[in-house]
């Protein structure tokens, strides 16, 4: 199907920039990345989440980016970074990846 190679291709240039994003401990690749295939950043209810979208038709090409702080009592941690790339089908999700970093 022409809309899933199309979605396909623009899914392996995000991961790619995924991959620097975590060496880089920064999302700036996987968002420029996400941005420059078209993706366009939506509005999310959570403060620690920010989330892009490219529809093609009934598909959907999606980078999720949450963060969320693991210190605790006596014990100062790094935030954990989840960056989640999928392509799905209303409910039922086709691809997906995950990458996470601490910063």
């Amino acid at each position: 199907m022409a809309e899933s190679n199309v979605l396909d291709s623009k899914f392996e240039r995000i991961s790619l920039a995924m991959d620097r994003a975590v060496i880089e401990k920064s999302l700036s690749s996987a968002q420029a990345e996400a941005e420059c295939c078209g993706l366009s950043e939506v509005s999310t209810k959570n403060g620690h989440s920010h989330r892009w979208e490219f529809a093609d038709g009934a598909l959907v090409l999606a980078l999720d980016w949450r963060w969320y702080d693991q210190s605790k009592s006596f014990a100062i941690r790094p935030d954990m970074n989840v960056m989640v790339l999928t392509i799905a089908n209303g409910n039922q999700v086709i691809r997906r990846i995950e990458k996470r970093y601490e910063d």
